[in-house]
């Protein structure tokens, strides 16, 4: 349930709020963002597979070459990215 949301931000590539890097990735990712957030990682059925409060790197080493989506939520708004693990 996301009752709260009040914004949800696809794939803003050029968001000051929220950077995800590298993209695509080697199984190490980096989000960056200017205020307390969390993030989730999901596959490509939409299952959980990663999720956390952000803090530095995300471990994402375990997960089989694919697509994900990454969710990072911060204050009411989610931001979402597309991530390829290699």
């Amino acid at each position: 349930e996301l009752s709260g949301i009040k914004k949800v931000d696809f794939n803003n590539l050029n968001s000051d709020i929220v950077k995800i890097y590298p993209n695509p990735s080697n199984g190490i990712l980096n989000i960056s963002v200017n205020e307390s957030a969390t993030y989730s990682v999901l596959d490509i059925n939409g299952k959980i597979v990663a999720e956390g409060d952000v803090n530095q790197s995300v471990k994402l080493t375990d997960l089989p070459t694919g697509l994900y989506m990454v969710k990072v939520l911060t204050g009411e708004t989610v931001h979402s990215f597309k991530l390829i693990v290699n």
